[in-house]
């Protein structure tokens, strides 16, 4: 087998199709789509099914509790026989020399995995696109892979416009979590993926279409759900990296750094329910054990959102009213700073860039 497409789906009756079809289409010798049901309660079945009855290159997966994206991809990961892997998102599609540009890239450059442009859709049909990512020509990448990755050179965290060599994505500790992880999961394959690989390659071909849907989760729930999947992301991913890679720890931070950044991760301490103050209070605390530094380069760091170029206003400020006392006291003993210093927007050599 040439090519295994994942494509996890939950609830996912009015797009599904247009996805699976379009993976159908890829210009690929030997190709499987398997599609991982994450326990859907409408018609995603009903659709899924009625296309396997014509395709006999559908797998379907069907699983009996709700176990999240990162999760269902993996058990499609799980099922896979393809020689490479790529990965498709049910509201999403891919033009039909997608895959066929992306593997073609692999073999001739001997990589582990190819990365092509996107785009970014929109409109009922999906007939609005802007370009998302985008890379100039094709160039092949062969040191610092990880370092590249947590400082954007690949421009994206997503594991969608990629394609990877089976053997190697299906080794990764990644896929095995002690939480579940809801919100940038994709971060979590992709770093373990580029801390193990040798060589990848970016091609100036634009191939993956991302359907900005209203209803999507990353662009529907409260920021403040969102913050809290992020950090639980970054504990994940602290413990796939482990405590005495000091380096790659780093770079993590400055890649968490860059992504909290952004205005959807934004929190107002004020607005938040007690409730959900106790959870990002519990992550907080985990993270403030194993990884205080990286609280104090979040407090400290710069917007890098292209709507925000400069400092976030009272980002600090904010981050500490998020802080419960004994937890602000254990930062502070943990750095040898004083309250105020942690708050401050400064130029502290742990900041980051």
């Amino acid at each position: 087998m040439r090519l295994s497409i994942i494509l996890p789906v939950y609830n996912g009756e009015t797009h599904v199709k247009r996805a699976i079809q379009s993976a159908l289409q890829q210009h690929v010798s030997e190709v499987e789509v398997i599609v991982v049901d994450d326990a859907s309660t409408d018609g995603t079945v009903g659709v899924v099914e009625s296309l396997t009855q014509t395709d006999s290159r559908i797998q379907v997966c069907r699983l009996e509790d709700n176990v999240g994206v990162h999760a269902a991809r993996h058990e499609g990961v799980k099922r896979a026989v393809g020689k490479y892997v790529g990965f498709l998102d049910a509201d999403d599609w891919i033009g039909r020399y997608c895959y066929q540009d992306l593997i073609a890239a692999c073999e001739e450059s001997n990589s582990d995995a190819a990365i092509c442009g996107m785009f970014l859709a929109k409109g009922s049909g999906g007939n609005e696109c802007r370009a998302h990512v985008r890379f100039p020509h094709r160039k092949v990448y062969d040191d610092c892979l990880f370092e590249r990755f947590c400082s954007w050179e690949f421009k994206s965290g997503s594991l969608c416009n990629k394609v990877y060599r089976s053997e190697l994505i299906k080794s990764l500790d990644a896929w095995s979590t002690s939480r579940r992880v809801s919100i940038n999961e994709d971060y979590l394959v992709n770093i373990n993926f580029f801390m193990a690989a040798k060589r990848v390659v970016t091609i100036s071909e634009m191939g993956y279409f991302a359907f900005e849907d209203c209803r999507s989760v990353t662009r529907t729930s409260e920021n403040v759900s969102l913050l809290a999947g992020a950090l639980v992301a970054y504990l994940e991913a602290v413990r796939i990296i482990g405590s005495d890679d000091e380096e790659s720890l780093k770079q993590l931070d400055r890649l968490f750094c860059r992504t909290l950044s952004f205005p959807v991760y934004s929190v107002d301490p004020f607005r938040v329910s007690t409730e959900r103050q106790l959870v990002l209070n519990g992550l907080i605390q985990d993270i403030c054990r194993i990884r205080p530094e990286f609280l104090y380069k979040w407090a400290t760091a710069k917007s890098v959102s292209p709507r925000s170029p400069r400092r976030l206003e009272g980002k600090g400020g904010k981050l500490m009213s998020l802080l419960p006392a004994r937890v602000l006291e254990s930062l502070r003993k943990a750095l040898g700073v004083t309250h105020a210093e942690i708050g401050k927007r400064s130029n502290h050599p742990n900041s980051a860039e």
